[in-house]
């Protein structure tokens, strides 16, 4: 089993398989973009970690809040740490702190 949350109020760790482990979105704060928020296009490529391989992800992007959902859920990230935004050849367009993450097992338990 694998620790998907901590409850802090309630004093209790929510706990799950792997296959519940995975983020399917994620918003932070703190953006920085290197073209104009409007000239980031809706779908591109996301690493929310240093050796990830970038995953597709659809994107939002105002100048306080850059909203990312994921085509596939992907290994989470902590909140405080750094999204990126990438085109398709490599290149940063934007970037963000973290601090909210939607885990695929809240999905499925609608």
């Amino acid at each position: 089993l694998y620790v998907l949350e901590k409850d802090l109020e309630a004093n209790a760790l929510i706990v799950g398989p792997k296959a519940c482990l995975g983020m399917t979105a994620c918003s932070g704060h703190n953006v920085n973009t290197f073209p104009a928020p409007q000239f980031i296009p809706h779908t591109c490529l996301v690493k929310v970690r240093y050796r990830q391989t970038p995953c597709p992800a659809e994107v939002s992007v105002s100048e306080d809040t850059l909203t990312i959902r994921f085509a596939s859920p992907v290994f989470p990230t902590a909140q405080g740490q750094l999204a990126s935004l990438l085109s398709p050849s490599g290149e940063i367009l934007a970037g963000a702190l973290v601090d909210h993450i939607d885990f695929a097992y809240r999905d499925m338990e609608k």
